[in-house]
């Protein structure tokens, strides 16, 4: 089994990807306004799609474990290793349930910033997955990126497919 911070650091490489490609995909979407067309209604293969015409769309967020308690975490369950506290098997158990609930705090502290804004709405998490469904503004979406507990946006489908498994 692969360690979760591999997942989580493969999820934020892949949501600069996806920011780039949503990024590139919204300035695309602006070459579709015809110039010589005065009214500035989209003239291209995309005209009239919800998530243009308002300017809001659905993602999946990757949850943000901050790596430093991470490591403390991870510090103390070690100790306890060492000392003969626990075994090896809960150690392991600890590490996923510090992890579990690191990652929860991340999600409502999402969910706390989604509160605090109109932009943005919370609609399904799944903490044992370290994501969260996001509705909201494209440029409010973006926007999270900046916070603590954002590691990533992801297309909404990987949410589903990720809660569904394969």
């Amino acid at each position: 089994m692969s360690s979760p911070l591999s997942r989580r650091r493969l999820l934020a490489v892949g949501s600069t990807g996806t920011t780039f490609a949503l990024t590139g995909r919204l300035a695309a979407d602006d070459d579709d306004v015809d110039a010589d067309d005065d009214t500035g209604e989209e003239t291209g293969d995309d005209a009239g799609d919800e998530t243009e015409s308002n300017g809001e769309a659905t993602v999946a967020v990757a949850a943000n474990v901050d790596e430093e308690d991470f490591a403390e975490l991870q510090e103390e369950i070690m100790a306890k290793v060492e000392e003969g506290e626990i075994d090896q098997v809960e150690a392991q158990a600890e590490l996923e349930d510090a992890q579990l609930e690191l990652i929860a705090e991340s999600i409502d502290a999402l969910e706390a910033h989604a509160e605090e804004t109109d932009a943005l709405t919370v609609t399904e998490t799944e903490p044992e997955l370290g994501l969260a469904l996001v509705d909201g503004e494209s440029a409010e979406l973006i926007a999270a990126l900046d916070l603590e507990s954002v590691a990533a946006l992801i297309p909404a489908a990987q949410f589903d497919e990720a809660r569904d498994g394969p």
